[in-house]
């Protein structure tokens, strides 16, 4: 019975002791926990002074702008998204260049090429340009055909007697004469006969000097084809059989691609290609028409402009009355002030700004009977010069 009592007593008294001993621990574990956050070190305001890595803040990043930035900017910007502008053209953009540019293209300015300076200026003016000289390009005959060559247009042309005056003739030209021919062959299924059935051989990118800077089979060849054979000029001459041949001055693809002194060499490829052409072909006669001109909005190239192109006009002119030759004017009369009309021209706004219409061939139509006219008259004269034009001022 003792025992059991101590049993007792002795349980009562280890839970009470239990009891006391957790009271005290817990407020003790509390105060030490607190005592261990004030003595650990404080963290560094300066970030990496530590052993353990500091974590910057996303806000705390430089706000460095590209330019300043020490790193390379990425590669990979879209040409949309790029902030750099596109780089320019070349301003000397040859009308319909080869893929080849020869060795001569440069981008320095050509030596003087007329009496009257050619203005390099490349800024646009619609101030009237003044004209130093003009001349009546329809002379006062009577029995010409056409004594006004204002208002005609396509729809407005007829079958003519004159036409049979260009019978056994080919027309040499560049894109502008392949438009031409496409205007010619509409003209045949409506009037039969029309220019004689001439033959037009022409053909985009082509000019005097691309006559010679190939060979016909060479795979960059832009010689025209007849009867579907590439052929150069002299040698399509002979094939033909053709009496007379009416050569366009091909500046359009010329004047552009020359360092310097570009109309004087543009003049002699065309007189080196008029001498393969007699040298193959003794009797032919041969016809220069003028070089057209280039709209406002195109007339500011370096080389390519209308103060070229007339200079180069007047320098064939004075060719072909030392020589001999007929030169025709196939475009003062389609001049507007100092520039082409828009309104003769296909692509005024968009792509070269030379290239004629119909109703600018309707209007060399109407010359070329002019010209059949005066010609079984015996009173065909070559003008006597070219107007002189200016690059946009």
């Amino acid at each position: 019975m003792k025992l059991r009592i101590f049993t007792i007593i002795l349980t009562v008294l280890v839970i009470s002791m239990t009891l006391v001993s957790c009271l005290v621990t817990l407020p003790l574990n509390d105060s030490s926990s607190e005592a261990d956050k004030s003595s650990s070190p404080a963290e560094s305001s300066e970030p990496g002074t530590s052993g353990d890595p500091v974590s910057v803040p996303e806000d705390s990043t430089p706000d460095t702008s590209p330019e300043q930035s020490p790193e390379p900017a990425s590669q990979d910007v879209t040409h949309e998204e790029s902030s750099e502008p596109p780089v320019e053209e070349s301003s000397t953009p040859p009308v319909e260049q080869s893929s080849e540019p020869p060795v001569e293209q440069s981008s320095e300015p050509p030596a003087p090429v007329s009496k009257d300076p050619v203005e390099e200026s490349s800024e646009h003016s619609r101030e009237p340009v003044s004209q130093p000289e003009e001349y009546d390009y329809i002379p006062d005959v009577p029995g010409l055909p056409y004594t006004s060559y204002q208002g005609m247009t396509k729809s407005k042309l007829t079958a003519s007697e004159y036409d049979a005056y260009f019978k056994d003739s080919m027309f040499i030209g560049l894109s502008i004469f392949v438009h031409f021919s496409t205007f010619n062959e509409t003209m045949l299924t409506k009037y039969p006969g029309f220019l004689g059935n001439t033959i037009i051989f022409a053909r985009s990118n082509f000019s005097a000097y691309n006559n010679f800077r190939y060979k016909p089979t060479d795979e960059d060849s832009v010689h025209p084809k007849l009867n579907g054979v590439k052929m150069t000029c002299e040698d399509a001459v002979k094939v033909s059989g053709v009496k007379t041949v009416y050569l366009s001055i091909m500046a359009l693809n010329e004047l552009g691609i020359y360092k310097n002194d570009c109309v004087k060499k543009t003049y002699d490829s065309t007189v080196k290609l008029i001498n393969a052409i007699k040298a193959k072909s003794p009797s032919v006669e041969i016809v220069i028409l003028s070089n057209t001109y280039m709209v406002y909005d195109f007339n500011n190239f370096k080389n390519l402009n209308n103060g070229n192109i007339s200079a180069l006009n007047n320098m064939m002119l004075d060719y072909c009355n030392e020589h001999g030759m007929d030169f025709i004017d196939v475009s003062t009369m389609l001049m507007d002030g100092n520039v082409l009309a828009d309104k003769y021209c296909r692509d005024a706004h968009s792509g070269s700004g030379c290239h004629l219409n119909n109703d600018g061939f309707a209007i060399w139509t109407c010359v070329f009977r002019n010209y059949a006219y005066l010609k079984q008259k015996g009173l065909y004269e070559n003008p006597p010069f070219m107007p002189t034009y200016t690059k946009n001022k």
